[in-house]
């Protein structure tokens, strides 16, 4: 199964960035995010939008 999301901790890792500033981004929409329950979830769509590359394992 293909991933479609990045939770915010993984976001995090890869950018750099503190959690709380990746929640805030989503938060303010800079991320094109969704909220499942508690969690952000990140497409990987949006990571592509900022020039990070993702090796989806196809």
């Amino acid at each position: 199964m293909i991933r479609k999301f990045i939770t915010t901790k993984e976001f995090a890792e890869m950018y750099g960035v503190k959690i709380g500033t990746v929640q805030a981004w989503c938060r303010s929409k800079r991320l094109n995010a969704v909220k499942i329950g508690k969690e952000w979830r990140i497409p990987l769509s949006e990571l592509e939008k900022l020039g990070i590359k993702i090796d989806t394992g196809k």
